[in-house]
């Protein structure tokens, strides 16, 4: 009987050697994931049409607003309009539009004050139907974002106008002037 306690001792441990051993070493858990990035399409601004002033004057201030609206001055030619264009984005996206904008409309050597601030209770620019007031600052840049801009921010185009005044002096040379107004737009 003694061998046989030993023989069932010797199982025993044996066992237990073998259960130790199996607890001891644990299973790993794998559980993977997917990267994954939404490209967004690249911003495109199209020139709609010309901020034009149509006919002016000397002497006489000619103010153009962002509803194609003479704000001051005279009617002349039945051309004025703001300037406009189209920013094609990543919809739900934020960016940055800026303007570069010019002292002066130009025609060889003659120079035509042109400027941007506000004129009356206009704006420089207009987002949507949103005005923008932007100041007299020369680079004026404003960020479209869900907050100020929502349905802007939403959307895949955005129509972007802008308003200028002309003060020509009272001697301005006649003539044909312009210069480059541009805007520019980039993702935040």
């Amino acid at each position: 009987m003694k061998t046989t306690m030993k023989f069932f001792a010797v199982i025993i441990l044996l066992a237990g050697f073998s259960v130790a051993t199996y607890a001891q070493t644990p299973t790993p858990v794998v559980l993977g994931i997917t990267g994954h990035a939404d490209v967004q399409a690249l911003i495109t601004i199209t020139s709609g049409v010309p901020l034009e002033f149509g006919n002016v004057t000397p002497g006489n201030v000619k103010a153009i607003g962002t509803a194609n609206n003479i704000l001051h001055g005279q009617a002349g030619g039945l051309t004025e309009t703001s300037g406009s264009w189209t920013v094609g984005k990543g919809a739900n996206t934020q960016v940055t539009l800026a303007f570069t904008l010019p002292d002066n409309l130009v025609n060889g050597s003659y120079q035509l004050p042109i400027t941007f601030s506000d004129y009356s209770t206009t704006k420089l620019g207009k987002i949507g139907t949103k005005d923008v007031s932007l100041g007299s600052t020369l680079t004026p840049s404003f960020v479209i974002n869900s907050v100020d801009y929502n349905s802007e921010y939403q959307s895949s185009s955005i129509l972007v106008k802008v308003g200028g005044t002309v003060s020509p002096i009272a001697l301005q040379a006649s003539g044909s002037y312009s210069a480059a107004i541009t805007l520019s737009a980039t993702y935040n």
